[in-house]
């Protein structure tokens, strides 16, 4: 329904991670990059080596142009992503 109502502007959808994943540090260039984590867990690391354990019920956002990675994910995690472009 959001992509819908906001005439394809913002994405929504749930991530389901691979256990002990880790994704390579990256950016986004859009204004709002938003997780919610529904279940399971995750590390989430920023450039400026700060370093968050996230787990169900937690949520972030993540500033444009922030190198960030994802690791130590469990077998479990979901997070709801919200990305809406500038």
């Amino acid at each position: 329904g959001f992509v819908e109502a906001t005439g394809n502007i913002v994405s929504v959808g749930v991530v389901r991670a691979i256990a002990g994943l880790t994704l390579p540090a990256g950016s986004h260039q859009s204004e709002l990059l938003f997780n919610f984590v529904l279940q399971g867990s995750m590390t989430l690391e920023c450039e400026d080596n700060q370093v968050w354990q996230l787990q169900a019920g937690d949520a972030c956002t993540i500033p444009a142009g922030m190198d960030y990675s994802l690791s130590n994910c469990s077998t479990d995690l979901e997070f709801l992503e919200v990305l809406a472009p500038a």
